[in-house]
């Protein structure tokens, strides 16, 4: 779809769906909290305005996602879109599994065939890519830790996830295909910090083994961390995450070192670096 700014490309749609603006725009025309514009494979800067350029060959996706952690319905949480081409997405559903998107439609990707109808199948919290190499994915995954070099048709277990493979956040690296970053909890029933100490689940080596970060972390903590209560910048070195009792804290270094920002805030549910 064709058009001067983003703007005028969903005018456009909406001038033949009309329906369709109160799903993607609130009163004030700004792109609602849990709706993803994408151009091209990128996600649009400016939500208010929608003034991003758009091409004469551009395609623009629209797309519902839900924040937060821990709800037994499905729920999108991962949109990945693919900037080799941007018709190809992968999509992170929780208690749903992960669907691709190609030209052929959307199939359900690491499960049986037989069981892609099934909700209980697979539970992914939270699925990220590495920019640099998009074929690599990493997997937060209910039941563990998971690492794709293929985007997803073949996932591998990460046992050396410490100092628990339960969780619900992930950040990749942008450049570094082995490297990520993990925050664990307890379990299913028990969504707290292992022993009580907030830490940071760090792997460089893709997966082989992980380092487990508490500089300048609490070390009597309650805090869980949302699918999208972590991010990481362009450069890799800088990362951010807030927590579910309002802790908001920063790294400057690769998550080596923390910094706390806030320990008053709302309930985080997500947060996100500028470029």
């Amino acid at each position: 779809m064709a058009g001067t700014t983003v703007a005028d490309a969903l005018a456009r749609m909406f001038a033949d769906n009309p329906r369709l603006r109160s799903y993607v725009l609130d009163e004030h025309g700004q792109v609602r909290t849990h709706v993803a514009v994408f151009v091209g494979g990128e996600r649009v800067k400016d939500r208010r305005g929608l003034t991003d350029v758009v091409s004469a060959d551009a395609e623009i996706f629209v797309l519902q996602a839900l924040s937060g952690g821990g709800n037994d319905w499905p729920g999108i949480h991962s949109i990945l879109v693919d900037p080799r081409n941007s018709r190809h997405v992968l999509v992170g559903v929780s208690v749903g599994g992960a669907w691709e998107c190609r030209a052929r439609g959307m199939v359900a990707e690491g499960m049986p065939p037989e069981r892609q109808g099934d909700p209980n199948v697979q539970d992914p919290h939270r699925i990220a890519a590495c920019r640099a190499a998009p074929d690599v994915l990493w997997t937060q995954h209910h039941n563990g830790v998971f690492r794709s070099g293929n985007r997803g048709r073949l996932r591998t277990p990460v046992p050396a996830a410490k100092p628990s493979g339960f969780g619900f956040a992930v950040a990749a690296h942008p450049a570094d295909p082995s490297t990520a970053w993990f925050v664990p909890a307890v379990k299913d029933e028990r969504r707290v910090p292992v022993n009580a100490t907030l830490v940071v689940s760090r792997t460089r080596d893709a997966g082989q083994t992980s380092d487990v970060i508490s500089a300048g972390l609490p070390d009597h903590s309650y805090d869980l961390i949302y699918q999208h209560a972590l991010d990481v910048d362009a450069t890799g070195r800088t990362l951010a995450m807030g927590s579910t009792t309002g802790g908001l804290w920063i790294s400057s270094n690769g998550g080596e070192r923390w910094q706390t920002i806030s320990t008053h805030l709302p309930p985080v549910y997500a947060v996100r670096l500028g470029l």
